[in-house]
């Protein structure tokens, strides 16, 4: 009997032992599945998130020929696709040998980056011969670079921008990261896309991403640049041919006026009005008539 009461006892010392050893490690695994649950739905409405921004890009390929509505739903595009806080956007000047910029209208960093500056942003240039510029390396080079310094991107921009001031924008905005990835299409750099965000950590995943997203940018930059183009082809086509067509009505009216007058006034002669005329006089007035009725 007193075995068994001992049995009991132990089994009893040893279930309240491990019942909470048990139910900790059940609540420990809990958490780490609804752990990587979360993860997995964050990577999932990400992506959800990623593939709306490629969609959007898409839709403005088809339906904008305006580049510059092109360039602002990009930028939209980017920063709400990829979770970047602000996006730049570099185009290749090729008559002028220099790259233009574009920032979002209205935001909040385009607003505080151009008061700390002291410049804004339409004005700002930069050579495409720089050397030692992250934007024109990767343009001229064709890849993606990921830098941690704002100076770097401003370095030679014209007008010039004081280094401090470049400093103190990144301090005062908290920017840590900037991925510069080169805009191709057909086979031609026409610019590049640059995403700034206070993340000390890009994923490879979002930079690849983003190398993806710049060649459907591409593609709708270069398209809508095309048409816009044409169209402005057309303006001056349609203008050219209004010229045409009043240049044409003023010369008519200047030259069938005098030429009714020497038609009438020959046919005149001939008809013997102002007298008789020798058959040399006839003939040479009936060419007159003849070719002033086929220039009329």
């Amino acid at each position: 009997y007193a075995g068994l009461v001992n049995a009991g006892e132990a089994r009893l010392f040893f279930d309240l032992i491990f019942l909470p050893i048990t139910l900790a490690l059940v609540i420990y695994t809990v958490r780490v599945a609804n752990y990587f649950l979360k993860i997995r739905e964050d990577a999932l409405e990400f992506k959800d998130v990623q593939l709306n921004a490629l969609n959007l890009i898409g839709s403005t390929i088809r339906h904008v020929a305006n580049v510059s509505k092109v360039i602002k739903e990009i930028l939209k595009a980017v920063v709400q696709g990829l979770g970047f806080d602000v996006c730049l956007l570099a185009l290749i000047d090729s008559k002028e040998n220099r790259v233009s910029f574009f920032l979002p209208e209205g935001h909040y960093y385009t607003g505080r980056l151009e008061e700390i500056l002291g410049v804004p942003h339409k004005q700002l240039r930069l050579p495409l011969d720089l050397r030692n510029n992250s934007v024109c390396i990767a343009i001229r080079k064709n890849r993606v670079l990921v830098r941690n310094s704002f100076a770097e991107i401003l370095y030679g921009m014209q007008p010039e921008i004081p280094m401090h001031n470049a400093l103190r924008a990144q301090k005062v905005l908290g920017f840590k990261k900037f991925v510069i990835t080169p805009l191709v299409a057909e086979q031609k750099v026409i610019g590049a896309i640059i995403g700034a965000t206070k993340k000390l950590y890009i994923e490879d995943s979002i930079i690849n991403t983003l190398d993806n997203f710049a060649n459907q940018v591409a593609l709708a930059i270069e398209s809508a640049q095309l048409i816009q183009e044409l169209q402005h082809k057309n303006r001056e086509l349609i203008r050219a041919d209004k010229m045409k067509s009043e240049f044409l009505a003023v010369m008519s009216h200047e030259l069938r006026t005098p030429l009714n007058a020497v038609i009438g006034y020959t046919e005149a002669v001939i008809d013997g009005s102002l007298g008789s005329l020798t058959p040399d006089q006839k003939k040479s007035l009936g060419e007159i008539m003849r070719n002033g009725q086929n220039l009329l």
